[in-house]
């Protein structure tokens, strides 16, 4: 999540000190308030890398957009002129907020990092009207060196002259932007709170069997619940129910390929069975947003007191997450890879992730019931709240 700034309704922003806010102010209480006015976000190290490209002509816009088309499906807004461009780097970048200058020292627009803001709702202050969107995407997140700048940028930012932060918390500068409702802010969150999530769809059969199939002895009992899960993706996906006969036909292609593995003093109808039972039972299809909705909650409702023993909001939020997710699959253990934490934490890598995870666990927040592996995540079991009753099934 990205730090927000409430400001007044038609303004880019007034003397008013934010330096000081973190990802810890942004209780429901605080978040509560950017529905009065125009809504800013802090920019730089403090939103995780999150920068604003501001070009303030269209044929700038252009030549930039020929040099990054990866840049054409992130998130851009517009205002009284050119385009704004939302972009999250994943390791380092420029600290500094940079004012771009042409040759003959026209003003190009600006690169705004640490201890700057823009706005992403709101009234413009001159045209008063509502800025908007040029798409309404997802922040993309690239490395900065992969970043090519027009030639007509006389002075474009570079690692080597803008690692030291500007220090200066209060300088405010604005972006141009626009949405509809304040919720549309959410295109600034990780990709898990976006329009994709961090669940996913299974559109095919080979799909389906492919993340159920057994690698070992002793997975069975557990991988038919996935395929079932995964056969209620399908039917999502579709539109409407399995046959019988579809469903046979389902098992009967999942036997063959893991029959290898089955018990031999199991018959292939003891599986059947087994398998119609799992999908008889299964609350959420295989990719649902089980991850997605423990975020939302996590940075929604207070933290938990066990999350205080840490300075970092980062480990607090993970502690509230894992939280979460217990609350949700009750008395079962909970899937988690190091890589969603990535993702939703924005590491530079799954490492500092799978760290933490780590840390967790010898701490006893949380504990490691199942080691993951290629194809499945990790199970845990977070040792603080009791999980309630007749809550729904886990999720990988």
């Amino acid at each position: 999540m990205p730090v927000f700034i409430a400001w007044p309704k038609g303004s880019k922003g007034t003397k008013r000190k934010w330096g000081h806010l973190t990802i810890a102010d942004m209780t429901p209480r605080y978040l509560a308030k950017l529905k009065a006015g125009n809504i800013g976000v802090a920019l730089g190290e403090v939103s995780h890398g999150l920068c604003a490209i501001d070009l303030d002509a269209e044929r700038l816009v252009k030549l930039f957009l020929d040099l990054n088309p990866t840049l054409r499906s992130t998130l851009s807004t517009h205002g009284a002129r050119g385009q704004v461009f939302w972009v999250r780097f994943s390791g380092n970048h420029p600290k500094r907020t940079i004012k771009f200058k042409a040759t003959d020292g026209e003003h190009l627009g600006e690169f705004r990092s640490n201890g700057s803001q823009s706005i992403i709702y709101g009234i413009h202050p001159d045209t008063k009207q509502p800025y908007r969107f040029v798409q309404k995407q997802p922040v993309v997140t690239v490395e900065f060196e992969s970043i090519r700048w027009p030639e007509a940028i006389a002075n474009p930012p570079a690692l080597q002259s803008a690692d030291v932060s500007r220090g200066d918390a209060s300088h405010q500068c604005a972006s141009v932007s626009s949405v509809s409702s304040v919720s549309s802010v959410s295109c600034l969150l990780p990709p898990s709170l976006g329009p994709h999530e961090l669940g996913f769809q299974i559109k095919s059969l080979e799909e389906a069997l492919r993340r159920s199939l057994p690698a070992s002895h002793g997975q069975n009992h557990h991988l038919l619940f996935m395929l079932a899960r995964a056969v209620k993706s399908l039917e999502a996906h579709r539109g409407s129910a399995m046959t019988p006969l579809e469903l046979r036909d389902i098992f009967d292609q999942w036997y063959r390929r893991a029959r290898q593995f089955c018990r031999p003093e199991q018959t292939k109808e003891d599986y059947f069975m087994e398998f119609l039972n799992a999908y008889q039972s299964a609350k959420y299809p295989l990719g649902s947003t089980l991850i997605p909705k423990a975020w939302k909650l996590a940075t929604d409702e207070p933290l938990p007191p066990e999350a205080m023993q840490f300075e970092s909001p980062q480990l607090r939020l993970l502690v509230a997450f894992c939280r979460q997710l217990q609350l949700l699959v009750g008395d079962q253990p909970f899937y988690l890879s190091c890589r969603v934490v990535q993702t939703l934490l924005h590491h530079p890598t799954h490492t500092t992730a799978a760290k933490w995870l780590r840390s967790l666990c010898v701490l006893q927040v949380i504990e490691l019931v199942q080691q993951g592996d290629t194809r499945l995540a990790s199970r845990y079991r977070y040792r603080f709240a009791p999980p309630p009753r007749n809550a729904p099934s886990a999720e990988p």
